[in-house]
């Protein structure tokens, strides 16, 4: 099999908001704790051949994962199902999706106009960097490996009780001359809270590889539910070393891949969305504001600004149902498949279990890809009313999301099997 690799720094200027957490209050940054990079894998059998791009974003929405697909297509004559994009969800990194309080706290047109030059930069490196690994191929091994790190994250949404994967699935690519883990973990990089840009703990594993002579491509898993013990910047450090260590120490168990056989499929999934209950949500909206903006040391009025703010928002968009994109593609007895959003585990681990079932010796399980529709959370979540069902841009699904999910994507990857 042959393959290449390419990183690059889309590190984006302090100033520029950062994503996933309210309580920044759509402040600036104010530093850089470490860089983020693009990687770029590309891999071939010299009958079929794909490129995955792993960027440490908080993620992307289809519309951008087109447009730079369609250009990479132009450039190198790569064929736009055969390309995979993959985010980190890093809440740590600028607001490619979801921005935080679009009406308590909009953009002003210079921060507009920040995102946008690094965005363009970016999706220009992306798409040079593309031609570059694509042209300069050689011949690689590729081994694989699942192996446990445990007692690093808890589910937040069900407790102790709650389903958590702590398997590592690994892939190493490797010849006389470079050594690539491809490293698929289920835990949201939700370590770094300040105002900070950071790749939170997969920039540490990166790190530390790196000084062992390894380069990363990390695949976030399906952590819709899963967060870290811990928080802050040690944890990061804590992290890194735990599922750097682990992959390095088990080296020597890891077994060969076959390689036959490289195949992709992508199909359609739609799934309904919710819609607003309030008679007018702009209003309620406004008197919220009015009650709340002075006080938003208060958490109580935070959260009933935030959900009164992302209420009003949905409202505008009038949105009924998503069509979106589930991408798989298949090397042996390995299975890579895409989830525009944020997987429950619990639902991940029946997808697992169908391809074990199957055959399937490995299978990476790849979130924030392709697009983002928010949550896809359990059954249980919702008639629960945890916060991930609560209805909020990042929460629009219905209770119906598992079934469709499980179906479609079952129904997707037996075309491979």
């Amino acid at each position: 099999m042959k393959a290449s690799y390419r990183r690059i720094d889309i590190s984006p200027p302090i100033g520029i908001r950062l994503g996933g957490y309210a309580h920044r209050l759509g402040k600036p940054s104010t530093k850089i704790h470490d860089p983020l990079y693009s990687r770029l894998l590309y891999i071939s059998d010299n009958k079929e051949d794909i490129l995955i791009i792993q960027s440490d974003l908080l993620g992307i929405y289809k519309k951008d994962a087109n447009y730079i697909k369609k250009k990479i297509h132009e450039k190198t004559g790569l064929s736009i199902e055969n390309i995979f994009l993959t985010t980190i969800h890093s809440h740590s990194s600028p607001e490619t999706i979801i921005p935080m309080w679009p009406n308590t706290f909009p953009y002003t047109r210079n921060e507009e106009i920040l995102f946008e030059k690094w965005w363009n930069e970016t999706i220009e490196k992306i798409v040079n960097a593309s031609e570059e690994v694509i042209n300069n191929p050689s011949y690689f091994r590729v081994m694989y490996g699942v192996f446990k790190v445990e007692n690093l994250c808890v589910n937040r949404t069900f407790g102790e009780n709650g389903f958590k994967d702590e398997n590592l699935y690994t892939l190493l690519f490797y010849n006389n001359d470079k050594r690539i883990f491809l490293l698929n973990y289920a835990c949201h990089p939700v370590c770094n809270t300040d105002m900070g840009i950071s790749a939170d703990y997969p920039g540490a594993i990166h790190r530390y590889l790196i000084e062992k002579g390894f380069e990363t491509i990390f695949i976030i898993g399906s952590a819709g539910d899963i967060n870290p013990l811990k928080k802050g910047r040690e944890y990061i450090e804590y992290m890194g070393r735990r599922i750097s260590n682990t992959v390095l120490n088990n080296i020597n168990g890891m077994k060969n891949l076959d390689q036959s056989n490289l195949s992709i499929i992508e199909n359609d999934i739609v799934f309904p969305f919710r819609q607003v209950n309030a008679e007018n949500p702009k209003r309620r909206f406004e008197e919220v504001y009015r009650e709340c903006i002075d006080k938003l040391d208060d958490p109580e009025c935070i959260v009933k600004l935030l959900y009164a703010d992302e209420e009003y928002e949905i409202s505008k968009r009038n949105e009924k149902e998503k069509r979106t994109i589930i991408h798989a593609f298949k090397i042996g007895d390995v299975m890579f498949l895409t989830v525009p959003g944020e997987l429950f585990a619990e639902i991940d681990s029946k997808i697992r279990k169908f391809l074990s079932r199957n055959g399937i010796k490995l299978s990476i399980v790849s979130n924030y890809s392709e697009d983002y529709i928010g949550y896809i959370p359990t059954v249980e979540a919702f008639r629960n009313n945890k916060y991930e069902a609560r209805l909020a841009r990042w929460s629009r699904v219905t209770i119906d999301a598992e079934k469709i999910f499980l179906e479609e994507t079952k129904s997707l990857v037996k075309e491979l099997l």
